[in-house]
């Protein structure tokens, strides 16, 4: 059984601007750049724009893991 996490972002008035989601790794807090607008830009292949419309750009997650964390 694949599990997957759908976490929503609703963004209001974003008008030419640009939603992106970002990864934190601890314990350095390095960033990687997951998705910018509809385009994915992470080479973990589980990571992935679900855009609803019409202003919730929702970061789906697939074969979540005990190791992936949110805080």
């Amino acid at each position: 059984i694949s599990s997957q996490a759908l976490l929503a972002c609703r963004v209001t008035a974003l008008q030419d601007q640009l939603v992106s989601w970002f990864s934190i790794a601890l314990p350095d807090l390095s960033l990687s750049l997951l998705t910018v607008g509809f385009q994915t830009y992470s080479a973990d292949t589980r990571f992935s724009l679900d855009f609803q419309h019409p202003n919730n750009y929702r970061l789906r997650i697939s074969g979540v893991r005990n190791s992936d964390k949110v805080s």
